[in-house]
């Protein structure tokens, strides 16, 4: 009697596993195509930031620029969006609690 009651919770267990992995990858290939859909995002942005500085022969203006040296920022169809990372750490941490 004990012999089938270890079968059926080492069944159980192996199941649970299971379904943690499949979990697991399925999380990753979430993570994963977001990462990709970004980069690709940003890519366009500068393909058509390219060309039409290209066609209206101006340099000045940027529709995407990513600033992360001296004061973070992003600058995107002409305004400029600081971006202070410590801080927005710090209020994500605070909601999550």
């Amino acid at each position: 009697m004990s012999i089938i009651i270890l079968v059926i919770v080492m069944g159980s267990r192996v199941e649970r596993v299971r379904k943690q992995k499949k979990e697991k990858s399925k999380y990753r290939f979430e993570v994963l195509t977001i990462i990709v859909v970004l980069f690709i995002f940003y890519l366009g942005l500068k393909t058509t930031e390219k060309s039409i500085q290209e066609l209206t022969y101006v340099q000045d203006q940027h529709i995407f620029l990513l600033n992360l040296e001296d004061k973070p920022s992003i600058q995107l169809f002409g305004k400029t969006y600081n971006l202070n990372i410590a801080n927005f750490i710090k209020e994500f941490i605070k909601n999550i609690k």
